[in-house]
């Protein structure tokens, strides 16, 4: 049954069903995954989002202006969910009655109002462990009642400050796992002393300077970091390496930069701590060009 997992549904509806009974009865119980990139994509999918439905475990619809909705009561054994753009209905039918076994939930589009329920509602998901907030949602966290959903273990931000984090800190005490798109400055004059369980940081694209970035890992909320992977514009190197000295749990280091000098001299960055022995030239792709970055990629056992 694991095989067909990994079968695209337009070959298991096509190729697979209607062999024998017993191929059909392992199909009906195997699971189904889709991604959809834009409209056509869509009314391709279309027969086999509605044979399978009930059967889709993992569902993500990058449209942000799509010409036909998906109806999400008829995905029930939803897990994961990422919708780029969502009706009001669709919203509305979001809900724990019809998707009980969701885990993974991100869109680009809803009111706070919409996260509010999901995280703070008396019906709440039960196996929710990861939410995304999006542009401009952040801020709402923080103003939100203390009791939320305790299952969950990973949250995605679109943009946070030192400031946003600290006090996000006391409101998801068992967030293991934090994603943030941009990082950007903070008008705070201090980071929260509170310890945090968070193990895994990753920061995608850095607006702030690198000293805020370096207060926020000095601080105790992420005392038991292990994993740490952020994008830099550019890079002091010794104060980076000052500021993982201070983080005695970390295993693993994912480091891109963007911005340097054109005679960086990289074997004598490598020598500056143990983080930065794999320190070297790489490329990185935005808006179909190719740019050659720095990278570090260091993992300890």
């Amino acid at each position: 049954m694991a095989l067909f997992s990994f079968i695209r549904p337009k070959d298991l509806l096509q190729g697979w069903y209607h062999l024998n009974s017993h191929i059909n009865a392992i199909l009906r119980s195997a699971s189904i995954s889709i991604e959809i990139n834009n409209n056509d994509d869509f009314d391709n999918n279309l027969p086999y989002l509605q044979h399978f439905c009930s059967q889709i475990i993992y569902l993500r619809d990058n449209r942000l202006m799509p010409r036909s909705r998906l109806d999400l009561r008829s995905f029930t054994n939803i897990r994961y969910l990422y919708l780029a753009y969502c009706s009001k209905d669709q919203w509305e039918h979001l809900h724990p009655r019809n998707q009980p076994n969701l885990t993974r939930f991100f869109s680009l589009s809803p009111s706070s109002s919409v996260y509010e329920r999901i995280l703070f509602g008396e019906e709440r998901f039960s196996n929710l462990i990861s939410v995304g907030y999006p542009r401009g949602a952040t801020i709402q966290l923080l103003h939100l009642p203390k009791s939320i959903n305790r299952t969950l273990r990973h949250l995605h931000l679109y943009s946070a400050s030192n400031d946003i984090i600290s006090r996000l800190v006391e409101h998801f005490p068992h967030i293991i796992s934090l994603s943030i798109e941009y990082f950007y400055s903070s008008n705070a004059s201090s980071v929260s002393t509170t310890t945090s369980n968070v193990s895994c940081l990753t920061i995608k694209h850095m607006l702030s300077s690198q000293m805020d970035f370096d207060e926020l890992l000095s601080s105790e909320q992420f005392a038991h970091l292990t994993k740490l992977r952020v994008a830099f514009n550019t890079c002091n190197f010794d104060q980076l390496a000052q500021t993982l000295t201070k983080l005695p749990c970390l295993r693993l280091l994912h480091l891109k930069i963007r911005t340097y000098p054109i005679n960086v001299d990289v074997d004598t960055i490598r020598l500056q701590s143990p983080w930065f022995l794999t320190l070297d030239y790489g490329c990185l792709v935005n808006d179909k060009k190719i740019d050659r970055i720095l990278i570090v990629k260091t993992e300890r056992e």
